[in-house]
Order: structure tokens, then sequence, then C-alpha cells
């Protein structure tokens, strides 16, 4: 289920949890939301770049008692970031699927 999560340091995360206890949540494919204006008066969009870009995995677990708040996401921002995780096809090599994960960095308007 992809939720957005606010922490205790102030961030704002998007991702599919996987599951939640007393102690800890476990998120999959956590994004940070990054809001931008590009210039004074211009509209606010937001931005996503990856929570943990160094980890081998795409599973983080996170303390429980680090999140302030959890909420279902707008759908243009659901939406946005089932585009931004979603498997790129880059063609066939020898009857071969080229399959790799996204990492792109995508606007939406919140």
């Amino acid at each position: 289920m992809i939720r957005v999560f606010r922490l205790t340091t102030g961030e704002d995360l998007i991702g599919d949890k996987q599951e939640s206890g007393q102690d800890t949540t476990t998120i999959k494919k956590p994004f940070v939301l990054l809001p931008m204006q590009p210039a004074p008066g211009k509209p606010v969009s937001v931005g996503f770049t990856p929570y943990s870009p160094y980890a081998n995995s795409d599973t983080i677990t996170i303390k429980t008692a680090n999140i302030i708040s959890e909420v279902e996401p707008k759908t243009e921002l659901a939406n946005a970031y089932k585009k931004n995780t979603r498997p790129l096809c880059l063609g066939t090599k020898t009857g071969q699927s080229l399959v790799a994960n996204s990492k792109r960095k995508t606007e939406v308007e919140p």
C-alpha cells in the first residue's frame, strides 16, 4: 500500500508500506519528497529522490517511533510514484529482455 510518511527528521517519504509493528515499519522503494519552486511566484512542484541511494536493497526498516504521521497520498502523487518506481524495459538482446529499475527524478504538481 503506497503511503506518505512524515518523519521526526522533517523528511516526507513516499513508499510501498510492507509491514508495520510496534517497533519497526518496513517500506519498499522509499523516496524523499522534495518541494521545488523554480522562481518566486511560480507553482511549487514535488520531486522524488531515493531515500537510501547507496543501499543494496530497495527495502528499508525504520523505527515506528520516528514516524510522526502516515497518510494516503493524493492520486496524482501516487501515480507519479508508480511511474517513478516501475521497471524500465531497455529493449532486447538475443531474445532476452533487459530490464532496469527506475531511479528517475519526476516532478508533479502538489
